[in-house]
């Protein structure tokens, strides 16, 4: 077995600052445990509904072969998850919105 090699406290923070995330998404963070069902529930709900109105035009309009041509045509909704962004990228994105807003009112520039 290699020997275990120390981490500096760079390369720890290098790494916390890739493996930790934050809530990009612009709602409150406890929130998304209500959303994320509701949104799944709500496409769910609207796909069942339209192919409910498709078989019933389907079964209105004529033939077999048109009314699962009519069922087939639809193009299904569908939402998925997305990451919440790592927290250095959080970082680097607050730090530019500071810079460009620095100094609106008074004229002048922010630096570091």
């Amino acid at each position: 077995m290699s020997p275990r090699v120390a981490k500096t406290p760079q390369i720890k923070k290098a790494e916390s600052l890739a493996n930790d995330r934050r809530n990009s998404y612009g709602e409150n963070s406890k929130s998304s445990r209500k959303n994320i069902r509701r949104r799944k529930r709500f496409v769910n709900q609207s796909n069942r509904h339209a192919e409910k109105v498709q078989e019933r035009l389907a079964i209105t309009s004529g033939t077999p072969e048109e009314a699962a041509e009519a069922m087939q045509s639809r193009r299904r909704k569908r939402w998925r998850k997305c990451r919440d962004a790592p927290l250095g990228a959080r970082l680097l994105w607050q730090k530019e919105a500071r810079r460009a807003r620095a100094g609106r009112k008074t004229g002048q520039s922010w630096t570091e």
